[in-house]
């Protein structure tokens, strides 16, 4: 489908095909991804036990699916919006969910909310165990435990993010498999498991790798004042 039949013309705007419900992604994900956790955590060290690290990632679990699943549709409104799939209009939340009904596609829709809460989840779960085994048993700074272990769950989710970004530059009314099917398909594009296929599953690990480690180095510092602000407030 062509730019302008999909998102109106091309030229600059065409770069920020997507900008909106991309914001509204980071705004569903990344914020309630600390506060979901942390609730998560304190319910599994209450009722279970496990304690420190290995309640903090088996919270984490639970609460990066439940983010995930909460932010698969804006996810899946920018993958459609910037790879021109559908108009604007066809990607309001409204009507994303009616053009999966109305085609009998509702449970593809479901796998595609699933698929996000499960990445989500071994994103999650990988960070938060990873930075706070870190902080904690090996005492790093915030900022370089935040990027390490951002690094860390960035390579153990990243197949699972393929599969996700291919089930998501799907028309809503069009069937897809379920995640772990997908990713098994683009690996096994070549008629069976091969190095090209493996290839296929990481491109771009590299870059997302370091986009990240930047990304929550950043957020690790800013955490150090966030969390001084707060114990201030309430010491």
């Amino acid at each position: 489908m062509s730019p302008s039949v999909a998102g109106g013309s091309g030229g600059i705007l065409g770069f920020y095909r997507g900008l909106v419900p991309a914001i509204e992604q980071r705004i569903v994900a990344r914020g309630p991804m600390f506060l979901v956790s942390e609730l998560f955590t304190q319910g599994v060290e209450n009722n279970t036990s496990l304690t420190g690290t290995s309640a903090r990632w088996t919270g984490s679990i639970a609460s990066g699916y439940v983010v995930g699943v909460l932010a698969g549709l804006a996810e899946y409104r920018k993958k459609l919006l910037s790879q021109s799939i559908i108009t604007a209009k066809e990607a309001r939340w409204g009507s994303l969910v009616r053009s999966a009904m109305h085609a009998g596609e509702g449970m593809s829709l479901v796998k595609r909310l699933n698929a996000a809460g499960m990445c989500a989840a071994v994103y999650d779960s990988t960070f938060f165990g990873v930075q706070d085994y870190l902080s904690v048993s090996e005492n790093w700074s915030a900022p370089t435990s935040f990027g390490a272990a951002a690094v860390a769950a960035t390579c153990a989710a990243f197949s699972l993010d393929t599969g996700v970004a291919r089930m998501m530059i799907v028309a809503p009314m069009k069937r897809v498999q379920g995640l772990l099917a997908v990713v098994k398909g683009i690996a096994t594009e070549d008629g069976g498991w091969s190095a090209r296929g493996l290839l296929r599953l990481y491109r771009g690990l590299p870059a997302r790798s370091v986009e990240f480690a930047i990304s929550y180095v950043v957020t690790g510092a800013v955490s150090v004042y966030v969390v001084k602000f707060f114990d201030d407030q309430f010491s």
